[in-house]
């Protein structure tokens, strides 16, 4: 909240703020702990839809927060994460099954990177 002050930030406004965010890493902890111990009822899933000129990215329990990519993006951040993930080299340019233990994970992957971006 300091900092917030420090930034000119009324106050009240800064109390908010920090509010909001205690409440979310608070939410964020309970899931952490939840998928630590396997408890993937309580896990949201990510879903992926993807339309003619974007991909969107939510989480099952959130629609509200939905993160878009183009085709182009979505198949680079594919390419970079099988580059990063996979020690054989000769299926990089190929799409990951779909419904696969490797497609799940990239889409996790996926949805912390761009809503990272997203953050910021």
């Amino acid at each position: 909240m300091a900092d917030l002050i420090r930034a000119k930030i009324p106050e009240e406004t800064a109390k908010k703020i920090t509010s909001e965010l205690t409440a979310e890493a608070e939410e964020a902890k309970v899931l952490i702990k939840a998928a630590m111990k396997g408890e993937k009822g309580k896990v949201p899933s990510v879903v992926v839809n993807k339309f003619k000129h974007t991909i969107d990215l939510f989480l099952s329990n959130d629609k509200h927060n939905l993160l878009k990519l183009n085709h182009e993006h979505y198949n680079k951040l594919c390419v970079l994460w099988r580059l990063a993930h996979d020690s054989d080299t000769k299926h990089i340019g190929e799409p990951l099954t779909s419904g696969s233990k490797e497609e799940k994970v990239f889409h996790d992957d996926l949805y912390s990177l761009v809503s990272r971006y997203c953050s910021l």
